[in-house]
């Protein structure tokens, strides 16, 4: 262990965010989730009270952890980060932080696993394997039929019924917050962040930019009902959506996907995205499943 890392617990977002926005930003399109979520943190202050902010360094690496909801942390790739993983372990134990899940490059999450299970009463295991795409130009491709255009208000019933589909199909371990979906869904159309691809007057397709980071914009919820699929819809939404990114002035667009799930991975390549890396989410394990393994 490095007896010279200098290990800062943070308190104000500003400084926090001061700290590492120059680490994060040498991979921008890697680190977008921990990059949205220190600007988020700047701009909400209701969500400091469940934040953990920190940073670590030494004089050759860096490693940033933050969290905004409890128990679920996330870590950034940054130069070094692994030299400083017992640093960053020592100290989640010592203050008794408790882990219900973790997000991190893949190297980084393997890591973190190997030190922190033989002395979790949760240990970590892979609930979903991810990779980061990036964008910087769109590879035109056939349209279907139909256009695109921005979600409005009177979207607002089909587009619950399918943000509430796409997280039973992606998180399907987690019950949708129908409540906490209506709020979000309706700043999203307000924001203007929504998008649909529509024919004949009939939407069968949406796509969503969900956070900025200092020069991209992240692209989410990326969904066709099943009786729309296998048509081009759903590729046209996202190059639409990902096009007005960059027009609006963003340098690239970024997205994640699951692995496990070929299709939308070969559809993103189709359109220009391109991998920057690998992204494991871990869950922890109940502690009836750990006393039975």
């Amino acid at each position: 262990m490095n007896s010279q890392a200098l290990i800062e617990h943070h308190l104000d977002p500003k400084r926090f965010a001061k700290t590492v926005l120059p680490w994060l930003i040498q991979q921008e399109a890697y680190n977008n989730l921990p990059l949205g979520l220190v600007i988020r943190l700047t701009q909400n202050a209701a969500l400091v009270e469940n934040a953990l902010m920190l940073s670590l360094s030494d004089e050759h690496s860096q490693l940033v952890a933050v969290q905004t909801q409890p128990g679920q942390l996330v870590l950034a790739q940054t130069q070094g980060a692994l030299e400083l993983m017992p640093e960053l372990i020592s100290w989640l134990q010592n203050h008794r932080i408790p882990l219900q899940g973790l997000v991190a490059p893949a190297e980084l999450a393997k890591a973190f696993m190997q030190l922190w299970n033989p002395q979790a009463k949760r240990p970590l295991k892979i609930e979903m394997s991810q990779r980061v795409y990036r964008l910087d130009a769109i590879t035109p491709l056939a349209q279907p039929a139909g256009h695109f255009r921005q979600a409005e208000l009177r979207d607002l019933s089909i587009l619950l019924e399918w943000i509430e589909a796409f997280i039973t199909e992606a998180l399907p371990h987690e019950r949708p917050d129908r409540q906490g979906i209506r709020a979000v869904t309706l700043r999203q159309i307000e924001a203007g962040d929504l998008g649909l691809w529509e024919v004949q007057n009939q939407p069968v397709s949406m796509a969503a930019r969900t956070r900025s980071t200092p020069n991209g914009t992240a692209i989410s919820l990326v969904y066709s009902p099943p009786q729309q699929r296998g048509k081009g819809y759903a590729g046209a939404c996202t190059a639409a959506l990902s096009q007005a990114q960059l027009n609006a002035g963003k340098q690239f667009c970024c997205l994640f996907t699951d692995l496990a799930n070929l299709t939308s991975n070969q559809l993103y390549q189709r359109i220009g995205y391109q991998a920057v890396g690998d992204v494991l989410v871990l869950e922890a394990v109940l502690e009836t499943d750990s006393e039975h393994a």
